[in-house]
């Protein structure tokens, strides 16, 4: 079972599935390490058995927040992928030892750990997420797209080079934007790949990744960057292998790409340094420690699990994401913890398997939609409340309302700081210099104290009719 965001699902702590998501991005954005491992796992243990899917949340962030300054760190999140896949291997340089009869771990949540905690500490941006949401909503850009033709026979002379050097005909409105910049265009074509692969595969007429090769060839033998096309490739192999959003990976490529050319000084506050940190006893003993709850393991009773274990609130920005299951028709986070949990963590893997284990399935109403969880026997249901029951409408009011609602601290400042932080970067989040107006949702990009340090204008910031979506 795949839970998918903007469905509401409950989590292991009956948190909104898509609320923790955006609540981990927000932590490791804000640099605050222990919360973003706090949220992260929340997502990672209701995944049950698929676990693995959790690792695409990683890579997105990545992509997202962290590929242009740190291209680097692509090969180590990979490398700690297939760590945490296959187990760590041992260098077997000892020619005594065989190593057929060593059982190497896998799953270890310590190399998650170590990815963690080195993106919390690194520099985010924001180039490739606003594209990427451009992107996901280009039709609302259709009026401002420019239609380029290109003859069958014949072509301008300034497009001449794209017959000389062989770029297929059917990307020639493509490798053009690349040449002009045009980003809307090329967030058209990302998109146009994108429903290609969705609709009909990869061998369904788009073969991403010789489009790939031919990006790779542009920038090399058009624009003279020097790229080493064999290490390149072998990159979106790996990448491509972890990662299962092929077009963001390009989109990273091309943003990188176009923003740090031969004429662009890369900012000397961004760390390239290949160093990174690692994780500790303590970090493993308590994560292992969020996820125990069981009596006769923490001792605690079962009504109180929830009152020891919801550490967090949600964050105070997922109002800039419009499309998350809270903001439904007729949701009631409070109304859905206090009565009808039980359906709506039916879908989370976890939970699936602890309802299934004693017989228990979902009934759909007459309308076709999920109406309620039915055991098959009042024996397996009694049983199962003795074991799972967390009672959520019993619990106290600022405990419910660690999924329903941010809490600021008394002092209070967080939503005034968020505010001032935002109007110092409004200049950097305009359009053009006509249009000076601030938009709510743009608060998730504009958390960054040092303004006029390495936060120059994004490359493209288009204005977002309604805001940020989630996928």
């Amino acid at each position: 079972m795949d839970p998918k965001r903007n469905q509401m699902i409950l989590t292991r702590y009956l948190y909104a599935i898509d609320d923790v998501c955006v609540s981990f991005i927000d932590a490791l954005l804000n640099k605050n390490q222990e919360e973003a491992l706090w949220w992260f796992f929340e997502y990672y243990y209701s995944l049950d058995s698929n676990k693995g899917h959790a690792w695409q949340l990683i890579f997105e962030v990545y992509y997202d927040y962290y590929a242009l300054y740190y291209p680097k760190m692509e090969e180590f999140i990979y490398n700690k992928y297939q760590n945490w896949r296959f187990g760590e291997k041992c260098d077997g340089d000892n020619p005594y030892l065989d190593l057929n009869f060593i059982d190497i771990p896998k799953h270890e949540i310590r190399h998650i750990v170590m990815v963690i905690k080195n993106l919390a500490i690194r520099k985010s941006s924001y180039d490739i997420f606003t594209l990427r949401q451009t992107v996901i909503q280009i039709t609302d850009f259709e009026g401002e797209r420019k239609n380029y033709r290109f003859r069958k026979t014949g072509i301008a002379k300034e497009r001449q080079w794209l017959v000389d050097f062989n770029f297929p005909p059917d990307l020639y409105g493509f490798i053009w934007a690349l040449r002009v910049r045009d980003w809307i265009n090329i967030c058209f074509w990302i998109n146009v790949i994108n429903e290609k692969i969705r609709d009909g595969g990869e061998g369904g007429g788009c073969d991403i990744d010789n489009i790939h090769y031919e990006v790779l060839r542009y920038f090399t033998e058009i624009e003279k960057i020097p790229i080493d096309c064999s290490k390149a490739q072998r990159l979106w192999k790996n990448a491509c292998d972890g990662f299962k959003n092929k077009c963001h990976i390009l989109l990273s490529l091309i943003v990188y790409t176009c923003k740090f050319s031969n004429n662009t000084v890369i900012p000397e506050e961004v760390c390239f340094a290949k160093r990174y940190v690692k994780e500790t006893k303590e970090e493993i003993a308590m994560i292992n420690e969020w996820n125990s709850w069981e009596k006769k393991e923490t001792g605690v009773s079962l009504w109180q699990v929830l009152l020891e274990k919801r550490r967090c609130s949600v964050s105070g920005n997922l109002e800039c994401f419009v499309n998350l299951a809270r903001y439904g028709d007729g949701v009631d986070m409070l109304d859905i913890l206090r009565n009808h949990w039980l359906k709506y963590c039916y879908y989370c893997p976890l939970w699936n398997r602890r309802f299934e284990s004693y017989g228990a399935k979902m009934v759909n109403g007459s309308d076709g939609k999920p109406k309620c969880v039915s055991f098959a026997s009042e024996d397996g249901e009694e049983k199962w409340m003795e074991k799972y029951n967390f009672e959520p409408d019993e619990q106290p009011l600022f405990i419910q309302n660690k999924s329903v609602m941010f809490e600021e601290d008394e002092e209070g400042g967080e939503g005034d700081e968020m505010d001032q932080v935002a109007s110092a970067f409004e200049q950097n989040l305009k359009i053009d210099d006509s249009k000076a107006e601030y938009m709510q949702y743009n608060r998730w990009i504009a958390r960054d104290e040092e303004v006029d340090s390495i936060n120059d204008k994004l490359i493209y910031c288009p204005s977002f009719k309604n805001g940020y979506m989630i996928l």
